[in-house]
């Protein structure tokens, strides 16, 4: 197995057990192995915004992203980088040494920060509108980047973007245990723009909107805590921060029932009986067979078998 290939396979099996909030800091740890590098920055974000939302820096201070962000405009490597996609692309291939070591760019933004050679990657999803930019940097002037350490970032960044955004959906979009179906997330601002979205979440969104906007939502936003019905998907919505955590499915007849429906018939599929059913949700078992009676016929059926028969089905 070639180093690529144990990096790729590690950033996958093993980052589903890095908490959260650490993995892209873990993640650039295991990229250094593979390129060497003295700092990083790795910053994503809508690309219909002028700032990234997310920005995680290593061997560096968050001060010099914030340095970076206000020098965007002055940066060559921006356009150059924004013009080839996915291509990793060194300070040095779009501005000769002389010119950037005398540069007034190199002077206010990179020379503080010990930062001499740099090679800089943007990678956009087209589907959802999002980028990611991962940089990274060495103090030693004389380490250039080589052509084999490009192609090495090359398909290095492909696969720490969905890396990253496997983890962070298997760590937050884990349905409830009745919930109907299966679900998918994303992370949406008030605006309905994407800041994170599962590729099944926008599969979903194209079946059910013929045309919809790239980036964002074809819906209204929903409000936090609340669940709806929009283009036959069920959406429900959390807050997450300053964002909120979307879930959406293809709607189903157990949609139809009540939350204290749906409880019943929960349990009852899972073999229980009213009287026990009622003594766990503080009902009387009449209570309970009477939501059970109104679910059959919303449902179709007219036994429990039946009922369970078409759960598991449901599901």
């Amino acid at each position: 197995m070639t180093p690529l290939d144990c990096f790729i396979s590690t950033i996958y099996r093993r980052g589903v057990d890095v908490p959260t909030g650490d993995f892209r800091r873990w993640a650039l740890q295991e990229l250094r192995e593979l390129v060497p590098f003295d700092a990083a920055i790795w910053g994503s974000g809508p690309a219909s915004k002028p700032h990234f939302h997310t920005v995680t820096t290593v061997g560096v201070s968050r001060a010099f992203a914030q340095a970076l962000e206000a020098t965007m405009g002055e940066n060559p490597l921006l356009p150059a980088i924004v013009a080839r996609p996915g291509t990793p692309i060194a300070m040095d291939d779009v501005l000769a040494d002389r010119r950037f070591y005398r540069s007034e760019l190199y002077h206010s933004t990179f020379q503080p920060f010990g930062i001499e050679r740099i090679l800089s990657s943007n990678n956009v999803e087209p589907r959802s509108g999002l980028h990611t930019l991962l940089t990274i940097y060495r103090f030693d002037r004389k380490a250039r980047f080589t052509p084999e350490e490009k192609a090495l970032q090359t398909r290095a960044i492909f696969h720490l973007v969905r890396a990253a955004s496997q983890a962070f959906f298997l760590a937050v979009t884990r349905p409830p245990s009745n919930s109907a179906g299966r679900e998918f997330g994303a992370l949406c601002d008030s605006s309905g723009i994407f800041h994170e979205v599962e590729p099944p979440f926008l599969d979903l969104l194209d079946a059910h909107y013929a045309k919809r906007p790239k980036n964002r939502l074809p819906f209204d936003v929903p409000e936090a805590d609340c669940e709806a019905v929009e283009g036959g998907l069920h959406v429900s919505a959390e807050a997450f921060d300053d964002l909120l955590l979307l879930r959406v499915r293809e709607t189903s007849p157990l949609d139809a029932l009540t939350s204290r429906e749906r409880d019943v018939v929960e349990q009852v599929c899972d073999g229980l009986s009213a009287k026990a059913i009622g003594r766990d949700l503080g009902l009387a078992p009449s209570t309970v067979s009477t939501h059970l009676y109104r679910a059959y016929r919303k449902l179709g059926v007219e036994s429990r078998t039946a009922l369970a028969h078409l759960v598991k089905r449901l599901r």
